[in-house]
């Protein structure tokens, strides 16, 4: 497997805004180092892309790592994508959990972000 270098790469011609976006490509060492918010953070203000995709299970979270995506969305969509249900706000927190720890088990650089199912973050006031 094979990674991009992370934000703190430096390139033989004294790093810059491209080493940051891009890393270091002519060293064939794997780059382990979590994303953290802070890396995605640099990366923007150096004006980077960022690369993001979907995943809904350690397989998924694998192939997004060995392709070196910076960010892994674990998105309600699994209700529909991988649960069968015909509407997303079926998905229960429970849920959630199961598969954003799936997916977490398979990223071991990218940065990932679980969605929060429909309703779970409303309080009823009286």
């Amino acid at each position: 497997m094979s990674y991009v270098g992370g934000p703190t790469s430096s390139t033989s011609e004294g790093g810059g805004a491209s080493s940051l976006c891009f890393g270091n490509f002519m060293s064939f060492e794997p780059q382990l180092k979590s994303l953290k918010l802070e890396d995605l953070l640099g990366r923007k203000k150096a004006g980077c892309k960022i690369t993001m995709i979907t995943a809904y299970d350690y397989l998924s979270g694998r192939i997004a790592d060995a392709a070196a995506i910076d960010m892994v969305l674990v998105g309600d969509s699994l209700g529909n994508v991988v649960l069968g249900h015909s509407r997303t706000d079926k998905v229960t927190m429970e849920d959630m959990l199961h598969h954003t720890r799936a997916v977490t088990r398979g990223c071991k650089r990218a940065f990932v972000v679980g969605d929060l199912p429909f309703g779970s973050c409303c309080t009823v006031e009286k």
